[in-house]
């Protein structure tokens, strides 16, 4: 695990956020339409309404897909998260999932900001190491 992977996690996170949400804006725009016999009813002869919520599905699917890429992308990075003292995954998850700066981290620890340092490397040096 490096630097970059940690660097990713909030936006991987508000990502897996982002696409929650757009399946279930989807959802609920698909479930509005008439269902009859298990099938989507338009209210006008020719109407694509059909076409259209198996378009949807499809749309849900691949959406689906990436988040759950997304899912486990953050799972790898809890797993090397985990494998860390305490005091290593405090300044971990301080720094690159809250984004504090190292002088905040080092006043909610309490240790000098050299000491953060420290143990921030360690723990990148622990988490290199860190096998699946």
């Amino acid at each position: 695990m490096d630097k970059a992977t940690l660097r990713e996690y909030r936006n991987i996170a508000a990502e897996a956020e982002e696409l929650d949400r757009q399946i279930a804006l989807l959802r609920d725009k698909a479930l509005s339409c008439q269902w009859v016999g298990g099938q989507l009813q338009g209210s006008f002869v020719g109407d694509r309404t059909g076409d259209i919520g198996a378009e949807v599905a499809d749309i849900c699917s691949l959406l689906e897909v990436k988040q759950t890429d997304l899912l486990h992308r953050l799972v790898e990075i809890e797993r090397a998260i985990d494998c860390l003292d305490t005091i290593e995954r405090r300044v971990i998850r301080l720094y690159y999932i809250h984004g504090l700066r190292w002088e905040e981290i080092a006043l909610k620890i309490p240790y000098s900001v050299q000491h953060v340092w420290k143990i921030h490397g360690d723990a990148l040096k622990k988490m290199r190491d860190f096998k699946r």
